[in-house]
């Protein structure tokens, strides 16, 4: 999935509206409502990220959980079958790499991205 497809199933996900004016040049979204048109990017903005992480009740924690050296994230929106250790589709893992922060925030997206996928009929 590209950047730009990440970005737009989040928006949606999260209910935004966004342009699609080709003028406009930028790596995010082009977010427009009533009172503002702003550029979006939860993958470079933590204040973007933490907004999609509130909105959509995704939950993000390191891994693994107890060992003391962490080496990734791990998101996702609890459901009920999270219970039954099922297949939550989305759960997300991301690698830290170098950025933990850049980590948690694509961690973010992906999870967003993919609530999305889930809401869509098949």
């Amino acid at each position: 999935m590209s950047k730009r497809d990440l970005l737009e199933a989040a928006a949606r996900a999260s209910g935004m509206l966004w342009s699609h004016d080709p003028e406009i040049t930028h790596d995010g979204l082009w977010i427009v409502s009533p009172t503002m048109h702003t550029c979006w990017d939860p993958l470079t903005t933590d204040q973007d990220a933490f907004f999609l992480m509130v909105k959509l009740g995704i939950s993000v924690m390191p891994y693994p959980v107890y060992a003391l050296d962490k080496h990734s994230v791990v998101a996702k929106r609890y459901q009920s079958m999270d219970v039954m250790r099922d297949k939550n589709p989305t759960e997300i893992v991301e690698v830290y790499g170098s950025d933990p922060a850049a980590a948690t925030r694509r961690a973010i997206v992906r999870c967003a991205a993919a609530i999305w996928e889930v809401k869509q009929p098949v």
